[in-house]
């Protein structure tokens, strides 16, 4: 028999083995289920949330340069087993592409081609299962298949799955995310219900720990004493804790595991089912194999179009009432299906097929928002019959497979590309395969062939200028003057040329075939004279001018080459229609001399300014760029000219045609094409900053006050040392005057958007021009409403190009242009002041602050950037004469001022990557300004001197 204390321990023991146990039992259920289950939930969806994150962080990295270098660095080739080369073979492969970007990924820097000099492309860009083709020929990248660029080609196929990936992620994140959030509430409940908390079974069942720790076996006896402790605490008893499974539990159970189960076999079938990438667009070259299409006869007795309508004209052979109306302002092209066009005795109509020209252009317009796969929708038909080179094709055979197409109906709203026209002996300037009254687009019109506002002149796709990357050259003085390029020209021609060469000397290159060179891909990129062998297309960048004369065609791809090297094009072609003239002006990018001025194409081309030279040769730059450089550039434009005939009201502007988009930082638009807020009051606002010249503050104040359409005036007070004279001593205005102090002494502040400005129209003045008239004043005004997004000013200044110093240089009055106006006396929009405190790209602002000086060219330069517009200059005035300033008080009279303003225009440059400033040679005056009349018939009198 025990003694007492040691049986009431005993029992005491028991009694709290007991509780231990239902303890144990009863939360190992709650712990071994409900927290593993939740912790397991929650470690998925934190991972998941981390690799968003992630990817978010490091997106810039994931750009097209970025893969382009890895690829470059890592790329081994086809059969390496290095896991970034077998990632990037398995991309290339399933996506159908080659490289990042092109098969030019695989340079001579590439360690592919380090590693495999005889090869220009991998085997992986060759490989295409419905493709007869030459592996050796692609493997030399003379034949390359997979031109897509596996960048565009993995975007591609995320955009047209982004909605059901969205859609997708969010049923996974619910899936993961309501058990969770179930699990937490229910544990709550349970643990409220035993009236038990988180908090008090921590703090017990730890000190509880620390004093048993000493006399249990491992770390089980620990945790019993742990949910021993817990159960005890708060006087539960062991058989009471035991849960029952209740009915209403049992439910919760299998639904909760229903959910699960159906979300991760829902999220296995979407990673890992086999699925196709392939658009359900009816039409997708790069996604259907020529063989594959259906193969049509074309029996003899077809009928055939008739030749063509010359007469055509969009209100004649065009049907307008098929675009209708939709809300883009966009027509809509049907790509006929692929079909194997061959006669009776199974002969195909083309003897090359589908070129890879007319493959990229036809993909390109598939992927536009020009395409729809709506027969019915269709504004204008696109066959899939390949017409680009009429030497690969049997006429009649090809006008019969014309006919066949289903709603040919005499060629009514169909579009043609050719851009070979015409076989020996005549070469025509037109396709010869009889059309009805199809739209050409071709290569080679001339006046007489030409149906203008019907057909679209097109460029010649040049192959070599899209597969030989020039860099883009500075315009300015090139090694030659003139440069003569082409090979098969006639030969009186040749002969002038020679002579020309004779006369003067290495000014003139004049390059023909190689003759001492094999034949091939090599012989077609050299040029030689004299037996010096030059790179082609490479040498055009040597030259400020080069000649494109008509061959036995008048379109020749010779002038996407000059086109692309920066050179101006010297055209001599008569009755040749350039490419896209209806929309190009070509005056700002060529020059174009009759065939019978050839003997004086010297002299002419000498008398053209410099200046106009060096636009002409970035304005040629731009013109390869945005309209000859690929078949998808040419194409788009094509679909454009017609789209802009169709719906004239949304047409692009001639600025938007023949302007380079210059805005680099910044989205916005010039305000006239801004929806405007009616201002609060008619007029302008003159913001004059000012310091301490007191005296010549009034001056101005008054003269200003003397303005018919001044509506308030705003005192800029700069000077913090200094406080602004008293209300009384002011001069009486009969407009309101604000003064507004600033907190630093800095140029800018007088761009700052104020909220005291309510008018549009600003006039900015300094506080020492009193030599203005109230006439001058209220004329630039009158000048600005009519062209509100301007700069209207007084003095005009000019930059230039030093050639010798190879940067620019400040140039002030007494010259014949302007390209910049002084902001001491300017109106302008007030929401340049908005773009100048805000947007300035760059430090130009506080550049212009701490050299306190070229707040004025920073604002020219912002507003022809925003705009593309020159400034216009006002009145006869070259200079603001203030004979009371001395050297003392006027900063534009320090020596150093026009070094430090060249100085300013090449930060400036440097700054928005580009010379926004446009150059013009005119200026606004009164209409009655010189003329001999009384001047009260004059509006404006009073306009002062120079």
């Amino acid at each position: 028999m025990l003694p007492q204390g040691q049986g009431e321990a005993s029992a005491r023991g028991t009694s709290m083995e007991g509780d231990c146990l239902s303890c144990i039992k009863y939360l190992m259920f709650i712990f071994n289920f409900f927290i593993f289950f939740f912790m397991l939930i929650l470690i998925i969806f934190l991972a998941e949330l981390a690799v968003a994150i992630l990817a978010f962080v490091f997106r810039e990295h994931l750009t097209r340069d970025y893969f382009t270098k890895e690829l470059k660095t890592h790329y081994q080739g086809t059969n390496s087993t290095d896991v970034f080369t077998s990632t990037w073979n398995a991309i290339m492969t399933t996506f159908d592409c080659c490289g990042v970007n092109s098969a030019e990924d695989f340079d001579d820097q590439s360690l592919y081609r380090q590693l495999n000099p005889s090869r220009l492309v991998p085997e992986v860009c060759c490989q295409r299962n419905d493709l007869m083709m030459n592996k050796e020929e692609c493997l030399k990248a003379m034949m390359p298949i997979r031109n897509k660029g596996c960048y565009s080609a993995v975007v591609d196929y995320f955009e047209t799955y982004i909605y059901m990936a969205g859609a997708l992620a969010i049923v996974v994140l619910t899936i993961e995310g309501d058990p969770v959030i179930i699990n937490m509430l229910y544990i709550k409940d349970i643990l409220r219900r035993k009236n038990l908390s988180w908090h008090s079974i921590v703090h017990h069942c730890s000190r509880a720990m620390l004093k048993k720790l000493h006399c249990v076996n491992g770390m089980v006896l620990a945790l019993k004493s742990l949910i021993m402790c817990a159960s005890v605490k708060y006087g539960s008893r062991g058989p009471a804790l035991i849960p029952r499974m209740k009915t209403k539990h049992r439910i919760y159970y299998i639904t909760l595991f229903s959910v699960v189960l159906l979300g991760l076999i829902a999220t296995g079938m979407f990673q890992f089912w086999p699925h196709s990438i392939e658009s359900s667009a009816e039409w997708s070259l790069d996604r259907r194999s020529v063989h594959d299409a259906p193969l049509v006869r074309i029996p003899v007795s077809s009928p055939i179009p008739e030749r063509g309508d010359l007469s055509c004209r969009m209100h004649t052979c065009f049907d307008v009432y098929r675009c209708g109306y939709n809300p883009k302002n966009k027509i809509k092209v049907y790509i006929y299906p692929l079909q194997r066009f061959v006669d009776e005795v199974g002969v195909p109509i083309s003897s090359t097929g589908l070129s890879r020209e007319y493959n990229d252009l036809l993909s390109a317009i598939s992927d536009s928002d020009f395409y729809t796969d709506d027969v019915t929708r269709a504004c204008l038909f696109l066959p899939s019959i390949d017409v680009l080179n009429q030497n690969s094709l049997r006429i009649r055979e090809t006008a019969q497979a014309l006919a066949m197409l289903p709603r040919w109906d005499k060629g009514m709203n169909h579009l043609l590309f050719n851009m070979l026209p015409g076989g020996p002996p005549d070469y025509n300037t037109a396709l010869d395969v009889p059309r009805d009254r199809a739209l050409l687009a071709g290569g080679g019109f001339s006046t007489w062939t030409y149906r203008q506002g019907y057909d679209v002149s097109i460029p010649v796709y040049s192959p070599l200028s899209a597969e030989v990357d020039l860099p883009e050259r500075q315009p300015g003085p090139r090694r030659y003057f003139i440069l003569s390029s082409q090979t098969a020209i006639h030969r009186e021609y040749r002969v002038e040329l020679e002579r020309l060469k004779e006369e003067n000397g290495e000014a003139l290159l004049l390059l023909d075939k190689c003759s001492n060179l094999s034949q091939g891909l090599a012989s077609v990129r050299k040029r030689c004279y004299k037996g010096q062998v030059y790179d082609y297309p490479q040498i055009l960048q040597e030259s400020s001018f080069c000649v494109v004369l008509r061959g036995a065609r008048l379109g020749q791809a010779t002038l996407s080459d000059v086109l692309q090297a920066g050179c101006v094009p010297v055209i001599m072609a008569d009755s040749y229609i350039l490419p896209f003239s209806e929309v190009l002006d070509w005056k700002r990018a060529s020059v174009v001399i009759p065939e019978e001025k050839l003997p004086e194409m010297y002299t002419i081309l000498k008398s053209i300014p410099h200046r106009q030279v060096e636009e002409m040769q970035r304005q040629a730059r731009w013109f390869w760029e945005a309209y000859f450089s690929s078949m998808k550039a040419i194409g788009l434009t094509t679909l454009q000219i017609i789209n802009d005939r169709i719906y004239p009201y949304a047409a692009r502007t001639y600025e938007e045609w023949n302007n380079p988009s210059v805005v680099k930082w910044s989205s916005v638009n010039s305000p006239l094409f801004l929806p405007l807020i009616p201002p609060r009051s008619p007029g302008f606002t003159a913001v004059v900053l000012t310091y301490d010249r007191i005296e010549s503050l009034f001056r101005v104040i008054t003269e200003i006050s003397k303005v018919p359409s001044l509506a308030k005036l705003l005192v800029v007070w700069n000077n913090q040392n200094k406080s602004p004279p008293e209300e009384s001593l002011w001069p009486k205005v009969a407009v309101p005057l604000k003064v507004v102090r600033t907190k630093e002494n800095k140029l800018s502040n007088r761009f700052f958007p104020f909220d005291e400005i309510e008018t549009e129209a600003v006039l900015a003045i300094d506080d020492d021009i009193i030599m203005l008239t109230s006439d001058e004043l209220q004329f630039g005004y009158e000048v600005w409403r009519e062209f509100p997004d301007r700069l209207v000013g007084y003095p005009g200044r000019l930059h230039l190009w030093d050639h010798e110093m190879g940067k620019w240089k400040y140039e002030s009055e007494w010259t014949n242009e302007v390209s910049m106006v002084l902001t001491g006396a300017a109106f302008y929009h007030k929401y340049f002041n908005y773009l100048y405190t805000y947007k300035m790209p760059g430090d130009i602002k506080n550049w212009v602050d701490a050299h306190m000086n070229c707040e004025d060219i920073a604002m020219n330069f912002l507003v022809a950037n925003i705009t593309g517009k020159a400034p216009i200059k006002v009145t006869p005035r070259k200079k603001f004469k203030c004979p009371e300033c001395t050297a003392i008080d006027g900063l534009s009279l320090d020596q150093t001022h026009m070094v430090e303003r060249s100085e300013c225009i090449n930060k400036f440059a440097t700054v928005f990557g580009t010379m926004p400033l446009k150059v013009v040679e005119h200026r606004a005056d009164p209409v009655l300004y010189k003329d001999d009349f009384p001047e009260k018939l004059k509006s404006f009198p009073n306009i002062g001197s120079l």
